[in-house]
């Protein structure tokens, strides 16, 4: 019994480690293309406290992207549509509970909004100008495991998806799994340029993501009302 403890213990203290070492090396290349073009490169440290786990009272599990340090949270409308009580928990492992402010069912964004106040607010970039080929980071809550980051590029912009959602998306290769939806997608700047949004089922290297500025859009016009 002792034994198969120590196991388990060293088994999730590997994970860690691993884990810690896949960040590392992702934070190496991002410092070394940075360095490369001239720009100063993201933390992913840092990056990753504006990102939230949201948790409904349904079998979708997703994230979301804190866009105001007063509580306001982006994240996907599907995940959220027909849930009854949404939780969100931070990064520090906080739990509150969440109310849907607004919802935009062509792009597929939902406001979300809880009672906190100093969280980490991520800024958006301008998906105008994205590039093919442009080094990107995402992320997510893939199957409620807990935030993860994963890396790639950009493969495609303004992709139009039929029946799916009413405006091109983003097109990348970065690695997706249910509960990505509503994370963010950054540049090697630590800007959001995306809200992840889907990917294509039985196909890896098929994400899809709503533009930032799109999602601005959306945002600005919710505080107003």
């Amino acid at each position: 019994m002792n034994y198969q403890h120590d196991k388990m213990y060293m088994d999730v203290e590997s994970e860690f480690d691993r884990r810690a070492l896949i960040l590392s090396n992702i934070q190496n290349r991002i410092d070394s293309l940075a360095a490369e073009v001239g720009e100063s490169s993201l933390e992913i440290k840092s990056i990753i406290k504006g990102v939230v786990s949201i948790i409904p009272d349904t079998p979708n599990q997703a994230a979301g992207t804190v866009v105001s340090d007063d509580g306001f949270i982006v994240t996907n409308y599907h995940v959220v549509k027909n849930a009854k009580s949404i939780n969100v928990v931070t990064y520090e492992g906080v739990s509150y509970p969440a109310e849907v402010v607004k919802h935009d069912d062509k792009a597929d964004l939902a406001l979300l909004k809880i009672n906190a106040a100093g969280l980490y607010e991520l800024s958006f970039g301008n998906s105008d100008d994205l590039e093919i080929g442009q080094e990107v980071i995402a992320v997510g809550n893939p199957i409620g495991l807990g935030l993860t980051v994963t890396e790639g590029i950009i493969s495609y912009v303004n992709r139009e998806i039929e029946d799916v959602v009413d405006i091109g998306l983003i097109q990348t290769d970065v690695s997706l799994n249910p509960g990505s939806s509503g994370g963010p997608l950054l540049n090697i700047n630590g800007e959001v340029i995306g809200i992840i949004t889907l990917k294509i089922k039985g196909y890896e290297g098929l994400g899809f993501a709503t533009p930032s500025n799109y999602v601005a859009s959306f945002l600005d016009l919710d505080k107003q009302n």
